[in-house]
Protein backbone atom coordinates (compact mmCIF):
# COMPACT_ATOMS: atom_id res chain seq x y z
CA UNK A 1 0.00 0.00 0.00
CA UNK A 2 1.60 3.66 -0.67
CA UNK A 3 1.66 6.28 1.83
CA UNK A 4 -0.80 8.05 -0.84
CA UNK A 5 -3.19 5.19 0.10
CA UNK A 6 -4.07 6.46 3.51
CA UNK A 7 -4.12 9.80 3.04
CA UNK A 8 -7.54 11.09 2.25
CA UNK A 9 -8.10 13.40 -0.96
CA UNK A 10 -8.36 17.04 -0.27
CA UNK A 11 -11.90 17.19 -1.40
CA UNK A 12 -13.08 14.53 1.20
CA UNK A 13 -10.81 16.63 4.10
CA UNK A 14 -12.84 19.57 2.91
CA UNK A 15 -15.72 17.79 3.31
CA UNK A 16 -15.34 16.32 6.65
CA UNK A 17 -13.51 19.81 8.03
CA UNK A 18 -16.93 21.12 6.61
CA UNK A 19 -19.13 18.21 7.92
CA UNK A 20 -17.36 18.93 11.26
CA UNK A 21 -17.77 22.86 11.43
CA UNK A 22 -21.71 22.35 10.83
CA UNK A 23 -21.59 19.84 13.54
CA UNK A 24 -20.02 21.91 15.78
CA UNK A 25 -21.82 25.08 14.92
CA UNK A 26 -24.87 22.87 15.69
CA UNK A 27 -23.83 21.45 18.76
CA UNK A 28 -22.52 25.16 20.41
CA UNK A 29 -26.11 26.34 19.57
CA UNK A 30 -27.43 23.48 21.68
CA UNK A 31 -25.17 24.42 24.76
CA UNK A 32 -25.83 27.48 24.46
CA UNK A 33 -29.28 27.03 24.77
CA UNK A 34 -29.70 24.61 26.89
CA UNK A 35 -27.15 26.57 29.46
CA UNK A 36 -29.85 29.58 28.76
CA UNK A 37 -32.43 27.94 29.93
CA UNK A 38 -30.75 25.77 32.90
CA UNK A 39 -29.79 29.21 34.00
CA UNK A 40 -33.26 31.39 33.10
CA UNK A 41 -35.63 29.11 33.36
CA UNK A 42 -34.64 26.51 35.73
CA UNK A 43 -33.26 29.69 38.68
CA UNK A 44 -29.15 28.50 38.26
CA UNK A 45 -28.55 32.14 38.00
CA UNK A 46 -25.54 33.49 40.05
CA UNK A 47 -22.17 32.15 41.28
CA UNK A 48 -21.79 28.35 41.63
CA UNK A 49 -24.96 27.94 40.06
CA UNK A 50 -23.64 28.93 36.44
CA UNK A 51 -20.75 26.88 36.76
CA UNK A 52 -23.24 23.99 37.59
CA UNK A 53 -25.31 25.08 34.49
CA UNK A 54 -22.18 25.57 32.46
CA UNK A 55 -21.33 21.63 33.41
CA UNK A 56 -24.74 20.15 33.03
CA UNK A 57 -24.99 21.91 29.70
CA UNK A 58 -21.13 20.67 28.22
CA UNK A 59 -21.55 17.02 29.00
CA UNK A 60 -25.01 16.97 27.27
CA UNK A 61 -23.64 19.16 24.22
CA UNK A 62 -21.49 16.74 24.41
CA UNK A 63 -22.88 13.53 23.92
CA UNK A 64 -24.46 15.25 21.05
CA UNK A 65 -21.32 16.34 19.49
CA UNK A 66 -20.57 12.76 20.06
CA UNK A 67 -23.84 11.60 18.25
CA UNK A 68 -23.30 14.13 15.28
CA UNK A 69 -19.58 13.14 14.81
CA UNK A 70 -20.03 9.50 14.77
CA UNK A 71 -22.96 8.93 12.80
CA UNK A 72 -22.39 11.95 9.94
CA UNK A 73 -18.97 13.35 10.05
CA UNK A 74 -16.89 10.68 10.43
CA UNK A 75 -19.68 7.92 8.64
CA UNK A 76 -17.22 7.02 5.80
CA UNK A 77 -14.21 5.42 8.27
CA UNK A 78 -14.06 1.63 9.12
CA UNK A 79 -13.89 2.82 13.22
CA UNK A 80 -11.84 1.45 15.27
CA UNK A 81 -13.45 0.15 18.25
CA UNK A 82 -16.96 -0.66 18.62
CA UNK A 83 -19.25 2.24 20.27
CA UNK A 84 -18.94 2.35 24.18
CA UNK A 85 -14.83 2.29 23.58
CA UNK A 86 -15.15 5.25 21.03
CA UNK A 87 -17.43 7.57 23.34
CA UNK A 88 -14.58 6.66 26.03
CA UNK A 89 -11.79 7.78 23.80
CA UNK A 90 -14.09 11.20 22.95
CA UNK A 91 -15.09 11.65 26.25
CA UNK A 92 -10.51 11.20 26.90
CA UNK A 93 -10.34 13.55 24.51
CA UNK A 94 -12.58 16.45 25.30
CA UNK A 95 -11.50 16.43 28.88
CA UNK A 96 -8.72 18.49 28.45
CA UNK A 97 -9.96 21.25 26.76
CA UNK A 98 -13.69 20.75 28.66
CA UNK A 99 -11.33 21.12 32.04
CA UNK A 100 -10.39 24.52 30.20
CA UNK A 101 -13.41 25.86 29.30
CA UNK A 102 -14.73 24.88 32.79
CA UNK A 103 -11.84 27.06 34.30
CA UNK A 104 -11.68 29.51 31.62
CA UNK A 105 -15.35 30.11 32.47
CA UNK A 106 -15.62 30.70 36.03
CA UNK A 107 -12.58 33.05 35.74
CA UNK A 108 -14.68 34.92 32.92
CA UNK A 109 -17.67 35.09 34.81
CA UNK A 110 -15.73 36.38 38.03
CA UNK A 111 -14.68 39.33 35.62
CA UNK A 112 -18.48 39.83 34.49
CA UNK A 113 -18.27 38.23 31.23
CA UNK A 114 -22.15 37.58 30.58
CA UNK A 115 -22.38 34.14 30.38
CA UNK A 116 -23.64 33.32 26.87
CA UNK A 117 -20.71 34.87 25.36
CA UNK A 118 -17.92 33.31 27.96
CA UNK A 119 -19.69 29.80 26.80
CA UNK A 120 -18.95 30.92 23.55
CA UNK A 121 -15.90 31.69 23.81
CA UNK A 122 -14.92 28.26 25.31
CA UNK A 123 -16.64 26.74 23.09
CA UNK A 124 -14.49 28.71 19.73
CA UNK A 125 -11.01 27.73 21.40
CA UNK A 126 -11.31 24.44 22.25
CA UNK A 127 -13.23 23.65 18.64
CA UNK A 128 -9.71 23.46 16.14
CA UNK A 129 -8.26 20.83 19.21
CA UNK A 130 -11.23 18.80 19.48
CA UNK A 131 -11.42 17.96 15.49
CA UNK A 132 -7.55 16.92 15.60
CA UNK A 133 -8.32 14.45 18.92
CA UNK A 134 -11.28 13.36 17.27
CA UNK A 135 -9.89 12.48 13.45
CA UNK A 136 -6.89 11.15 15.11
CA UNK A 137 -7.85 9.83 18.74
CA UNK A 138 -11.34 8.85 18.49
CA UNK A 139 -12.90 8.28 14.83
CA UNK A 140 -9.41 7.35 13.72
CA UNK A 141 -9.49 4.44 10.44
CA UNK A 142 -7.76 0.67 11.56
CA UNK A 143 -4.83 -0.31 10.80
CA UNK A 144 -3.87 -1.87 8.32
CA UNK A 145 -3.79 -5.66 9.23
Amino acid sequence: MHEMDTVAPPSSLAAKVGRFAVSGGTSAVFNLALLHVLVAWCALRGGWREDLANLIALELSVVFQFTLCRLWVWKATERQGGMWAQFLRFHGAVLVTSGARLFLFSGLRQVGVHYLLNAAIGIGLAAIANYFLYDRFVFRSRLPR
